[in-house]
């Protein structure tokens, strides 16, 4: 077989979930097991403290899961696994007003849609310019093989390669003497003890699984 031809072996998909609560995070684990497959190994859940960037969007007290799955998949397949994340991600979305505005108007607020300027008027447009559709679940799914962990994003960055349809790839941590190791762009929750080691524990069910279907 030549090299050109040669296939890389299979990866474990993985994924990490962050929501509001608990429940909405059971809720995406189930919603993605047809696409994704039975979750093999799952992380305790923690609080998201790391950044603000998804703040505005989903609020500030944000819970995250790292979890696999029992499934191998080619690498490529990551590709499609994301467009699928990002469907299931939709089907949590959220149009709320801001909290202020919950509390100015007693609770009761005109469910005309951003930009229906033709139906509302005065103090209702006013108040309804502020509604905003939100997710209430983001779901970053990558892969899982001997030497990396891969995550799939649609961000692009100068150490990201394209995999096409929108889609990005981030090594977001490497395996060397005996675990995986970060890198200078890794996030700061995969930096995390807990998480190196969680990682470690993928990868050991990972290659006992390659061993065992050989």
């Amino acid at each position: 077989m030549s090299a050109l031809s040669k296939k890389p072996a299979k990866a474990k998909l993985i994924a990490t979930l962050m929501a509001l609560d608990e429940k909405l995070i059971k809720s995406a684990l189930s919603a993605l097991e047809p696409m994704f497959g039975p979750v093999e190994l799952l992380s305790s859940i923690f609080p998201f403290t790391y950044s603000d960037y998804y703040k505005r969007e989903m609020g500030d007290t944000l819970l995250k899961v790292f979890c696999s799955f029992g499934t191998l998949i080619e690498p490529d397949e990551i590709v499609s696994l994301k467009l699928s994340a990002l469907e299931t991600e939709r089907k949590f979305l959220i149009t709320t007003p801001p909290e202020a505005v919950l509390e100015d108007t007693g609770g009761s607020l005109p469910r005309s849609a951003p930009g229906d300027d033709d139906r509302v008027s005065g103090t209702s447009q006013q108040v309804a310019a502020e509604w905003r559709v939100g997710r209430t679940v983001n779901i970053d799914p990558g892969y899982l093989d001997g030497m990396k962990l891969v995550l799939a994003t649609t961000k692009d960055c100068s150490h990201r390669i394209y995999l096409g349809k929108g889609i990005y790839g981030d090594v977001e941590l490497m395996y060397r003497s005996g675990s995986f190791v970060c890198l200078e762009w890794t996030y700061l929750d995969y930096r995390e003890p807990f998480a190196v080691e969680f990682f470690n524990r993928v990868r050991g069910e990972y290659l006992a699984e390659l061993r065992s279907a050989r």
